[in-house]
This record gives C-alpha cells, structure tokens and sequence, in this order.
C-alpha cells in the first residue's frame, strides 16, 4: 500500500559549505539554508574554508562563497577548489552584489557554477542550489570512496605533498607514527618533520624529479621531538600540471 511518508534521501537535501565573513549574514543564510534540512558547515573566508575542506572525510554537496574576503576571497578560493582532485566536483556558488560584473567575468573562468546577488533571496538561493546540484552529480563517484578506503587501510605511513612541500593529504598510519593528527599534519611544511637538511630534502626531490622515484633510510621527528628512522620510498606524479609527491614510510625495528 502507498504511503504518503516523505522519502529519507529528499529529506536531507545535503550538506553545504557557507563562506561568508559577515558574521550576520553567514548566520542569516545559514538559518535558511537549515531551514530547507540542508546541513551547514561554515568558514569566514577563503583559507579557513580550504582548511575545513582539507580535513574532511565526508564532503559537501556545494560549496556557497562570498567573493569579498579577507586573507582570500571567493574568486581564488573557486580556483583552489576547482584546481584540487578531491574537490573539483563540487559545485561553487558565489555570491555577489549588483555592480560585480568584472568579478562575475573572473568567478566564471575560476569555475563558479552560479551566481546569488544580495541581499540573499530564500527562492533565489534553493533554487540555484538545487539546479548546480542537479547539473552534475555533487558526490565523488563510488570509485573515489574505493580509492579513498584503500588510501586509509595501507598498514605503511603514507604522506603526500604539492611543489610547495605543504602536506596534502596522510593515512591514518602516517598519524599514528608521527603522533599528529591528519588535520594537524596538512598545516605542516614537510621539511618541518624530517631531521635531515633543507639540502638534502631538495636534492631528493630533485633525483625523484629525475628519476621518477628514491628509496632510502631517513628520520623524522615525532610529534614530542623524538627521532624515528624510517625505510622510505618517494615517487611524484602530476595532478592537474601539478607536482604531487608521495612518500611511504616503514619504522625501522
């Protein structure tokens, strides 16, 4: 017999990632947005937003962002999301006031997906949502969470880092042997933790550049200060014209 029962997945839209520094209007849009059972997370501007992403297991279904921000506005935050593997199928939504054409020309060519003029509309707002979320699939595809769950299983510390020798990305090992946690680490320079010169560190990365891959012992400094020595194995691939560098590491006993 039919029932008139909602169905549970059209009950939760989503979750949505606010960035927005006015703390009013970040409060005020995300009372709306909880009011139509999307789930809100929020950021007062583009870096703390990059951090909330970076330490997230569980994405957003759409990212929602101010252009004016200090430290980073919205413009370069759509180009971070857009220019990032695990990020670039979310949908970026900016909003924007009526004047803003030279940043809507630049928003669009970083990737935006749509636009909200202020003072925020509550029929405007879902309604952009809900066709960005329906031009294109917002969730990583099932072979992405696969990737992901073999990521997290490797029993060996497993550390990636961009050209800029910030971490990227760290398997629960690599937490467990260094005794940071995974948001901790992405705040990490990665010469920050190895006990081995700036020198040496480069010339590495130079013969993996060269060479495709190293291998050799090194030691790294645990999270109290304690050296560990570590079999460990470097390789670099590229990400979007990107170096990506990725070091797994084995505890000598």
């Amino acid at each position: 017999m039919a029932t008139d029962e909602p169905d549970a997945a059209a009950a939760k839209p989503g979750k949505v990632l606010l960035v927005e520094d006015t703390v009013v209007q970040r409060l005020a849009i995300a009372a709306l947005l909880e009011k139509h059972a999307y789930e809100v997370d929020m950021a007062a501007d583009g870096a703390e937003a990059i951090h909330r992403l970076e330490s997230m297991r569980d994405m957003p279904q759409i990212i929602i962002t101010d252009i004016g921000m200090p430290r980073m506005n919205g413009i370069n935050l759509c180009r971070h999301v857009k220019n990032n593997p695990r990020t670039k199928h979310l949908p970026v939504i900016m909003l924007t006031s009526f004047d803003d054409d030279r940043n809507h020309r630049s928003a669009l060519e970083a990737g935006a997906a749509d636009f909200v003029t202020k003072p925020v509309s509550e029929q405007e707002l879902i309604f952009r949502i809900t066709g960005a979320l329906a031009s294109g699939s917002a969730d990583p595809t099932p072979e992405q969470h696969w990737h992901r769950d073999i990521f997290e299983a490797i029993a060996d510390a497993v550390l990636v880092t961009d050209g800029h020798d910030r971490y990227i990305d760290a398997n629960p090992a690599a937490s467990e042997l260094l005794g940071y946690t995974r948001d901790e680490l992405l705040q990490l320079e990665s010469k920050g933790l190895t006990l081995q010169s700036s020198s040496w560190l480069e010339t590495q990365r130079l013969r993996v550049k060269n060479l495709g891959g190293w291998r050799g012992r090194a030691q790294i400094r645990h999270k109290i200060g304690a050296p560990i020595l570590v079999e460990a194995r470097m390789s670099v691939t590229t990400v979007d014209g990107e170096p990506v560098y990725v070091s797994v590491l084995r505890p000598v006993a």
